[in-house]
């Protein structure tokens, strides 16, 4: 219920931007009502189990847009293409992602949805020994192997440790092999969006491995869509209007509650 709050909260803060987003342009939609939104796999926000795509975000973003009108689909690509294909502009058929943080970089190719997907709690994840320790910053890691996945976002405060030297980030592909790496003493601590290191610590029964707190960084994330194309405005502020009116309903509820618990 916790996170469930957050989230809400979260939102409540975002909504004055929704207003001013769509003050920056009308578009039309497009005659089809089809939408077509790419992610990688991210348990729990991004499942894909026998050709299936599903998930705490995927199934939210469908939600949302029923309730704008649009028929959204959702299909699996690696985080790294998916940037990329947006920086491709017009040259690119993708339209719409998620779940993006925003950046200056990444705002001069991504179009922003005003309302959180949702507000990542990045923590570090630790086996016994270490995980009973509090986050105290930076310094108390000095030496350490960090696991993170390739291509997202890492906090500032350890993106410039790792460039000093102090840390060392051994990047992987996902998230479920840093886990395992953790486990065989290969990296020191995980660094990752909270649920889905808790989807991972049950998945992979790892009794002797927690969370540190406090988190290392929070931060919204957002459906994005791709700057060049033109109904990405229209598709934004379609998209906007559908997570408001899903935001604090029992959907919402009833897809957290069924890939959290």
């Amino acid at each position: 219920m916790q996170r469930f709050t957050a989230v809400v909260v979260g939102t409540l803060l975002w909504v004055g931007l929704v207003s001013a987003g769509h003050a920056q342009g009308e578009s039309k939609l497009p005659s089809t009502t089809a939408l077509e939104c790419v992610a990688d796999v991210y348990p729990p926000f991004t499942l894909h189990n026998n050709g299936v795509v599903s998930g705490m975000a995927a199934d939210l973003l469908v939600a949302a847009g029923r309730r704008a009108g649009l028929d959204i689909t959702v299909k699996v690509l690696p985080f790294a293409r998916i940037d990329n294909e947006l920086k491709r502009g017009t040259a690119s058929s993708v339209a719409c992602a998620y779940a993006f943080s925003r950046t200056p970089e990444r705002e001069a190719y991504m179009l922003f949805g005003s309302v959180p997907v949702s507000v990542t709690s990045y923590v570090l994840y630790a086996k016994a020994g270490k995980s009973h320790v509090a986050y105290t910053g930076v310094d108390a890691l000095q030496g350490a192997r960090i696991g993170v996945r390739l291509a997202f976002r890492v906090p500032e405060a350890i993106k410039h440790a790792a460039e000093r030297g102090d840390i060392t980030l051994e990047t992987v592909n996902d998230d479920e092999l840093n886990f395992k790496k953790l486990s065989l003493g290969r990296v020191d601590y995980v660094l990752t969006n909270q649920d889905v290191g808790e989807t991972m610590v049950r998945r992979l029964q790892l009794v002797d491995v927690k969370a540190l707190r406090p988190a290392v960084e929070e931060f919204p994330t957002f459906v994005v869509f791709n700057k060049g194309l033109e109904h990405a405005v229209a598709w934004r502020n379609a998209v906007d209007k559908g997570m408001q009116a899903v935001r604090g309903s029992r959907t919402e509820q009833r897809i957290r509650e069924q890939y959290l618990h």
